[in-house]
């Protein structure tokens, strides 16, 4: 059984297929569903080094920072390999596996 309605010989020698509307993928608007929309995490600390460009971009200093590291365990930013910011304001933060002080996972 063909779940091809058409297929059509584009100029540029593509072929573009046209599926058989019961056989084509289900979106959102399917189901009257409206995600939310797609983001984007930000790195703030990448390698023991703070991302100054994107902290400042994400509406917060580094006095914010600070207060999230010590509250999840952390003295300085070398100790940390990965912080990532989520849109929710979620610091994620990936301990330095070099540091002498570091700590685990904290999410």
């Amino acid at each position: 059984m063909c779940d091809i309605k058409t297929a059509i010989l584009e100029t540029n020698g593509k072929i573009s297929f046209l599926p058989k509307s019961t056989n084509r993928p289900a979106v959102p608007s399917d189901f009257d569903i409206t995600p939310e929309p797609a983001t984007i995490d930000v790195n703030l600390i990448m390698d023991g080094r703070i991302m100054h460009e994107n902290l400042k971009n994400s509406g917060h200093d580094e006095m914010w920072l600070q207060k999230q590291l010590v509250s999840q365990g952390f003295e300085k930013p070398e100790q940390i390999f990965l912080a990532v910011l989520d849109h929710q304001n979620n610091l994620s933060i990936y301990k330095n596996n070099d540091s002498e002080n570091s700590h685990d996972f904290f999410a």
